[in-house]
């Protein structure tokens, strides 16, 4: 930390430790990589194809096979997992990253509004990356050998990060499909009956109440911090520079305010005991965070053995849908041939 924290820091604070492990964590949780990307079959097909063969099969009163294509795809689709978990992580990454870079930009200013607002979000999507894996893990793991049984549990899986990754208080797709100006018209609450999963939008109090036992006393710091996001009491100390008592000639004591938009020093000096609460608040919450995204990755290795097992009873009950050549469903980048039908698979 440079001088220009000196502010923040009065005798007895433990300010500048905790901004150093924040600045040594924004290192660890940042993405490995600047981009990522991944691909995932378009759900629609799927319930077009599916309408079609119920509407076939109601004509003509007999069951209709469906086409290779369509269980190809199928097959496809249900070896994403790794993909959705992966995806899942860079984002948690990301953003968390972008906050708590942002945060160190306006901290640095002496911009406490912004600043508290970052460390805000950042417990929300640490709540928020909690909660997905806590959802996961309440998925059982079927006995191995039965390859509806996998599939259904990949499927769980993809479900509890795909509520969580597209959770929404709005139905988007009225959003995009009405060309009016969004100021001009009523915006349409989200109907869970409308579409396959249901993603209705936890609420945030819920999912911070739940990392209690972890970051002990984070509702508190979490209300504390809505004080500055909003225009409350915090808003109106975040602008303290310097406080003294004055008397007049009268004898009237007066309390004397300097505002100022940089350096708030007599913020610092009446809460700086809060600050330092704060801080420490969101390490330990950070630090939560880095060692889920450890624990994602071992669920990670863990989800692509499945996909393997998986894939290689599909391959084998049904060979003809694919050829040597095709990309192997168990989405390693790899050929059919040189992966998952190799001999010693």
């Amino acid at each position: 930390m440079n001088d220009a924290l000196d502010w923040l820091a009065p005798s007895g604070s433990e300010c500048r430790r905790h901004l150093d492990q924040l600045q040594g964590l924004t290192r660890v949780i940042r993405p490995a990589t600047e981009s990522y990307t991944f691909r995932s079959i378009l759900n629609k097909q799927f319930n077009d194809t599916d309408h079609l063969m119920r509407e076939q099969a109601q004509n003509s009163g007999k069951p209709v096979l469906a086409h290779p294509s369509f269980l190809r795809s199928a097959i496809y689709s249900a070896t994403t997992t790794p993909n959705v978990l992966q995806s899942f992580a860079y984002k948690s990454r990301a953003a968390i990253f972008s906050i708590l870079e942002s945060f160190h930009e306006n901290i640095g200013h002496g911009r406490i509004i912004p600043a508290f607002s970052d460390l805000r979000a950042i417990i929300e999507h640490v709540a928020h990356t909690a909660y997905a894996m806590r959802q996961c893990k309440l998925v059982l793991l079927p006995a191995p050998g039965k390859p509806e049984a996998l599939a259904e549990y990949l499927g769980a899986i993809r479900t509890a990060l795909t509520k969580s990754q597209h959770a929404t208080r709005l139905d988007w797709k009225q959003l995009f499909k009405d060309e009016a100006p969004i100021r001009k018209r009523k915006l349409v609450p989200y109907d869970a009956g409308s579409s396959l999963i249901d993603v209705t939008a936890t609420n945030i109090l819920t999912l911070i109440s739940k990392m209690e036992k972890t970051v002990p006393g984070l509702g508190n710091i979490y209300q504390f911090l809505c004080e500055f996001a909003h225009p409350n009491l915090g808003t109106n100390a975040a602008f303290f520079q310097e406080t003294k008592m004055i008397d007049d000639e009268y004898g009237i004591l007066w309390k004397e305010i300097r505002l100022g938009l940089t350096e708030p020093k007599a913020f610092q000096t009446d809460m700086g005991r809060f600050t330092d609460e704060v801080l420490s608040c969101v390490v330990e919450c950070v630090q939560h965070v880095i060692t889920l995204h450890e624990e994602i990755g071992e669920f990670h290795v863990k989800i692509c053995a499945i996909v393997r097992e998986l894939t290689r009873a599909l391959v084998a009950r049904q060979p003809e849908l694919f050829n040597l050549y095709s990309s192997c469903p168990c989405q390693s980048g790899k050929k059919l041939k040189f992966c998952c039908l190799k001999s010693d698979s």
